[in-house]
């Protein structure tokens, strides 16, 4: 039987790692965060210390309730801003803010409060709302006047006051990109398009997407750079109002010298807009009578090379959401799991060895007299309630977009190679060792898609060079080096059947291919909507 004690330990470890990689990447350490993640690794290593599996689990359980959830809330609410839905965006926040009430947390709300009231035109009561913050000389209080200036419009003080502070673009995203707008704001695209370039490593890091989405949204529109807008509003900002995205489609137009076809735009989208969206509008259409110098043929090409980038992230990448229908076959897998794990609930044997031999376990000396039956029925057993989650979340995360890129009918193929092969390897392994084993569990068949997926962006890296693809290969390969080494930690867990359920799935998507080639691209007259000669 696993050891679920020592599984959730070293996926404990492996996430607080990770929190750390990331934290010096951005070059930011958030103290709170740090403080939360130390007390719940302490709380770990005396559970694995004094043999303790409840204490091991609590730590687990605290993980999920005070760095999951949070997350999860924060990012609930800035969606629900983009979409100006500011009452369910303040209960999000205000529930993050309690979970976690530090690192400036508890400012959200505030923050929401001054957006909400700017939106009803009431921008001199949002200012006075965010004063006794602008006061603080810490990250709320510098985030408190970056939303100040961003209500206000007023792009030059961001200018100035970042000028008097250069060092802390280089440590927070967040002033770095209110710097990047500013500098297209107030007509040096060529001064934006440089500081995109000489931190675009570092935006391409930022682990929220809208934020990161945000950036290269500005640099598209006030580069003119249409194609990069359309694409950029198909991802984390898609629920964005329709206002929203015609506003920065017009502005593209503007910038890209299409005056009169972006004012037309502009003043229809004047009809009905509230003063905030009016005074944005009006500042747009003032600016058409001063048309700002296009850049220079090496910053377009820089820009048009971030555009394809793009383009190719989204089809490799974690941009935007997966254009499944539903995943049907993704959905369709997992209720056959709970199915599964209703009927061993029903004979009383979710963790019941005779039990799970009955209902089709794989046993190698059952399969070697001819029960090969059980090589698939084993994938759909699970031995308790915490193996069943662990198998059902990563097929949830992973199979949507495995099955967007791969079609349904070659997912199904995939996941069904990839989880009867393990079983065989396994049942293999034993034959020719003389061991026995009762193994279950969905994980092979997972590990097929994670395997899939790292071929479909070899493919990519080979024929397009894509750098989307090579990164997303490489952190494929090492979530399944990571199990590997879990699994030689844990021998409770089957090395056989993880590394070979992803060498079946890489090898089954080589040979039958997926829906990742590069689109033929359409001429531009098509693109724009207008019709061709």
């Amino acid at each position: 039987m696993p050891n679920w004690p020592d599984i959730v330990f070293w996926m404990l470890t492996a996430m607080s790692t990770l929190w750390a990689v990331m934290q010096v990447r951005q070059g930011i350490v958030q103290r709170g965060w740090l403080v939360v993640i130390a007390t719940i690794m302490a709380v770990a290593l005396v559970g694995r210390f004094l043999g303790q599996p409840v204490v091991i689990g609590g730590a687990g359980a605290l993980w999920l309730v005070f760095v999951c959830l949070p997350s999860i809330l924060s990012n609930a609410s800035t969606r629900q801003v983009i979409r100006e839905r500011y009452g369910p965006a303040k209960r999000l926040a205000d529930l993050a803010a309690l979970l976690h009430p530090a690192d400036g947390w508890p400012g959200a709300s505030r923050f929401i409060d001054a957006v909400a009231l700017t939106a009803r035109g009431d921008e001199d009561g949002a200012v006075a709302l965010l004063e006794p913050l602008c006061r603080l000389g810490n990250m709320v209080g510098q985030r408190a006047n970056l939303l100040r200036c961003r209500l206000t419009q007023n792009w030059a003080e961001i200018l100035a006051w970042s000028a008097a502070n250069p060092g802390m673009v280089e440590r927070d995203v967040e002033l770095l990109a209110a710097v990047i707008r500013a500098l297209g704001e107030t007509g040096d695209t060529a001064g934006m398009v440089d500081l995109y370039r000489r931190h675009r490593k570092r935006i391409r890091a930022i682990p929220l997407a809208i934020l990161r989405d945000s950036i290269q949204l500005n640099l598209f529109a006030l580069a003119g750079h249409r194609l990069g807008v359309e694409r950029i509003l198909g991802g984390s900002l898609a629920t964005a109002p329709p206002l929203y995205r015609d506003y920065w489609l017009a502005t593209a137009r503007l910038r890209a010298g299409e005056i009169d076809t972006a004012r037309a735009e502009f003043k229809r989208l004047l009809v009905g807009a509230d003063d905030v969206w009016a005074k944005a509008i009006g500042q747009r259409i003032a600016a058409s009578h001063e048309p700002i110098p296009p850049l220079d043929e090496s910053r377009q090409a820089f820009v048009a090379e971030e555009a394809t980038s793009l383009e190719a992230e989204i089809r490799f990448g974690e941009k935007g959401p997966p254009a499944t229908s539903g995943s049907p076959v993704t959905w369709s897998l997992v209720v056959l799991n709970l199915l599964a794990f209703a009927l061993q609930m029903a004979f009383d044997g979710s963790t019941d060895i005779k039990v799970l031999h009955r209902l089709g376990a794989l046993c190698p000396e059952c399969v070697g007299r001819g029960e090969w039956w059980r090589l698939l029925t084993a994938t759909f057993l699970h031995l308790g309630p915490i193996h069943l989650i662990m198998n059902l979340a990563a097929l949830a995360i992973l199979g949507p977009r495995a099955e967007a890129a791969l079609g349904r009918g070659r997912t199904l193929i995939v996941y069904g190679l990839a989880g009867v092969g393990s079983m065989a390897a396994v049942a293999a392994k034993c034959w020719l060792t003389g061991e026995t084993m009762i193994l279950v569990g969905a994980s092979g068949a997972v590990m097929g898609l994670i395997g899939a997926t790292a071929a479909m962006m070899l493919r990519g890296w080979i024929n397009e060079r894509a750098v989307a693809a090579r990164n997303r290969g490489l952190a494929m390969t090492g979530v399944v080096l990571g199990q590997m080494a879990i699994d030689t930690l844990v021998p409770q867990l089957s090395f056989t059947a993880h590394l070979s359920g992803a060498l079946i799935g890489f090898a089954a998507a080589l040979l039958l291919g997926d829906r990742l080639a590069r689109p033929t691209p359409q001429p531009a007259a098509q693109r724009s909507g207008q019709p061709l000669d």
